[in-house]
């Protein structure tokens, strides 16, 4: 692909933003802000003549703010601080482009402030009998060896990569497949964006959901195909997050696996209501923020946990339904200070300490749904 083809996906508000610091003056826009430094002793090309290969880059995982936060500091692109482009050519003398698998940022860069020509290294040529597959592998060595050793490439880019190239490694096969199968999308990774039940920018900590059955987040593969389903009855396609979205099916499997339908339907309810205590009274980033680093979500499961607790006492005259040995394999791995949130909540029946940012209208007390969940444990 193209940088200018690139450009063209990119959102309309990244557009827009861009536009309003070109028009206040904060970032040039009819070329760069200063002349190639010593130009006579390099290489240097046309923007246009660059092309990307998206098996090898992270086209869909662009940084914008990134590029705006850059371009606002710089007041443009600079060459000085851009310096030169690592780019492959081409045997072929047919082909009258190069590649490059770790300059498109600042291509795009470029091309947005009416930069023309770019100096250039040329890392390597790629000899005429070479496939596609030889010239994906390649440039993707040189991507991972250079990227490896900076902080510029996440995970999930890494991943992405790894599986457009055919070098997944089993683990990252199984979290593959087993998004595919629940229904969860991370750009290429996991299930296709159009029909998936979730979306996500990042894999964040998902894995900890189904690589490893030791794991206190883990969940079976049925349990969060079936949860992930679940979820979509009261969670909207961009109201959760990675962290969150295990949080909630480890939750719902520890709830499951207490085996009393009335606690099972009660926190069904406690998602499908609005009042005070409820799921939606805390907001998204609550469950999520301010948690035990590495940590982040065992902290969201308990905070789950403990907030479904809180709200189910208040409905029945004080009872809890969780107790602190259904969740020990949960706790061993947290520190002091979360372990003593959750004895607080759960033992000495202290309320969480959380302020709405709304205010919140008192529901409608309706229980006849579990007239049935009794009737069906009457002898």
């Amino acid at each position: 692909m193209t940088g200018q083809e690139i450009l063209d996906r990119l959102s309309d508000s990244f557009k827009n933003d861009l536009q309003t610091l070109v028009n206040q003056g904060k970032v040039k826009g009819d070329g760069s802000l200063e002349e190639i430094p010593n130009a006579k002793d390099k290489k240097i090309i046309s923007v246009d003549s660059f092309r990307f290969i998206v098996e090898v880059q992270r086209i869909d995982n662009i940084q914008t703010s990134n590029i705006l936060k850059n371009l606002r500091e710089i007041g443009g692109y600079s060459h000085k601080s851009a310096g030169v482009v690592d780019v492959f050519k081409y045997e072929d003398e047919s082909i009258d482009y190069v590649t490059s698998p770790d300059g498109m940022h600042r291509i795009l860069m470029a091309l947005i402030c009416g930069v023309k020509q770019i100096p250039v290294n040329i890392q390597d040529v790629h000899p005429i009998g070479a496939t596609n597959q030889d010239i994906i592998d390649t440039e993707k060595r040189f991507f991972d060896d250079k990227n490896g050793r900076s902080a510029g490439i996440t995970e999930t880019d890494q991943m992405r990569s790894d599986k457009l190239s055919g070098k997944m490694t089993p683990k990252q096969k199984k979290l593959d497949e087993t998004l595919e199968k629940v229904g969860i999308n991370v750009g290429d990774i996991g299930a296709p964006k159009e029909t998936a039940h979730y979306s996500y920018n990042t894999i964040s900590e998902l894995d900890k959901v189904v690589s490893n059955d030791k794991h206190p987040c883990y969940v079976d593969l049925e349990e969060f195909a079936a949860s992930t389903n679940w979820m979509t009855n009261f969670i909207p396609k961009e109201g959760s997050a990675p962290r969150l979205h295990g949080g909630i099916a480890k939750t719902k499997s520890i709830i499951d696996n207490l085996g009393d339908p009335v606690v099972k339907s009660m926190f069904e309810k406690w998602f499908k209501s609005a009042g005070k205590d409820t799921y939606s009274y805390y907001q998204q980033e609550w469950w999520t923020a301010k948690v035990q680093h590495t940590r982040n979500m065992e902290n969201t499961t308990l905070r789950l946990l403990v907030a479904f607790n809180q709200w189910y006492r208040t409905k029945f005259d004080g009872d809890n339904c969780i107790s602190i040995d259904k969740i020990s394999s949960l706790l061993e791995v947290m520190n002091t200070e979360t372990k003593q949130f959750v004895d607080d909540c759960l033992v000495k029946n202290m309320l969480i300490d959380y302020a709405p940012v709304v205010k919140v209208e008192e529901e409608e007390e309706d229980f006849s749904f579990l007239d049935k969940e009794f009737d069906t444990q009457t002898v």
